[in-house]
């Protein structure tokens, strides 16, 4: 009965952590229908690192932190299926929030060059105005 449950709780834990990759980079501001007819790239592949990715590396992590702690210390002990089902989706969360967040600072950086570069061109094309004035002759 507890093969059975374990189970469950990593199957579970697997398939909410995926989809909570999605849901932070949602939170974040993503906006999967951007690329329509295409389909959503990004969200697959943060589905898929938060599918396995992230769950190998919890367990990964709980099994590193027992064998240090477990001979110095009586440390409780923390199944790695309930890590899987409890901390695979929170870093998942934090993870598509993280990337999608970058993407954010990115886009927001493009954006203040390109008013920055086309203030400059303004006042570039104002100065030339001024300097060379454009003057119109009637030809005969």
């Amino acid at each position: 009965m507890k093969i059975v449950f374990s189970t469950i709780a990593v199957i579970a834990g697997v398939i909410i952590s995926g989809q909570c990759a999605i849901w932070g980079a949602l939170l974040g501001g993503h906006d999967p229908s951007a690329g329509d007819p295409f389909p959503d790239f990004k969200g697959a592949i943060l589905f898929l690192i938060g599918l396995t990715l992230i769950p190998l590396g919890v367990v990964f992590s709980v099994t590193l932190t027992r064998r240090i702690f477990s001979s110095r210390l009586i440390s409780v002990y923390v199944p790695i299926p309930v890590a899987i089902l409890l901390l695979s989706p929170l870093l998942s969360l934090a993870t598509g929030y993280s990337v999608q967040a970058l993407d954010n600072r990115k886009k927001k950086e493009e954006k203040e060059f390109y008013l920055r570069q086309e203030a400059s061109y303004s006042s570039y094309a104002a100065h030339l105005v001024r300097r060379y004035p454009v003057t119109t002759k009637p030809h005969p």
